[in-house]
């Protein structure tokens, strides 16, 4: 199946969105900086297009296992294996900016340089869709009609990301999950007050820097 996905150029990039080459590269990095190994019967290049596929289309193991012939079981273990081969790579393609230059979207525009000279990238937040059991399904349901996981993310630049923050179970969290309520006794109502909201909104940038500021100093 994989020698067929990759004899044809157009089918590969429909199936894994990668043309041949890139595939090949990526797989050779997996495999000499990730660590990731070929099993018994299955290649490395087998592995990793189960792993792009699912990404690409977002299904399930029981439809990647109808399309390579492979047990469900075989899937999910090669998807793993292969996610831990990415997370090694982490050191390799997520290098932080340390600020000792200016990046030139700041330096060669005078609308913002010098204001901006300081900063290293952009952060934003978003809610990423989830497929989780329906007895976790209610830990992850907010505002959208479908589980969501509240992600933070920076990046530089020229969309390069640089770190990602993981928000709790709970959406309605932001990343507040660390912070202790002062009122034990107390509850939070739907509708809250501006200085409430002030608030959160204080604590929420506080809980962001430092954990930011402690990463990049890890």
């Amino acid at each position: 199946m994989v020698r067929k996905i990759l004899s044809q150029r157009v089918v590969c990039r429909e199936m894994i969105r990668m043309n041949p080459p890139a595939f090949h590269q990526l797989c050779g990095i997996l495999e000499r900086d990730g660590g990731l190994k070929r099993t018994q019967r299955v290649t490395i290049e087998e592995q990793v297009a189960k792993f792009l596929y699912m990404l690409g289309h977002n299904v399930t193991t029981r439809e990647v296992s109808k399309i390579f012939g492979r047990s469900g079981e075989s899937v999910s273990r090669h998807f793993y294996n292969v996610l831990r081969a990415m997370i090694e790579l982490e050191e390799i393609f997520l290098v932080q900016p340390n600020g000792a230059q200016i990046p030139p979207e700041i330096l060669n525009n005078p609308k913002f340089d010098p204001y901006f000279k300081d900063c290293v990238g952009a952060i934003d937040g978003t809610h990423i869709r989830l497929k989780v059991s329906p007895t976790d399904a209610p830990k992850y349901r907010g505002r959208k009609d479908h589980p969501t996981q509240n992600v933070l993310a920076a990046c530089t630049f020229d969309l390069k990301f640089t770190y990602v923050l993981l928000g709790g179970t709970d959406p309605k969290d932001d990343f507040l999950e660390g912070e202790e309520d002062d009122n034990e006794n107390s509850s939070v109502e739907d509708d809250v007050n501006e200085d409430e909201d002030e608030q959160r909104g204080k604590c929420l940038r506080d809980s962001i820097a430092a954990s930011m500021w402690q990463y990049f100093n890890a």
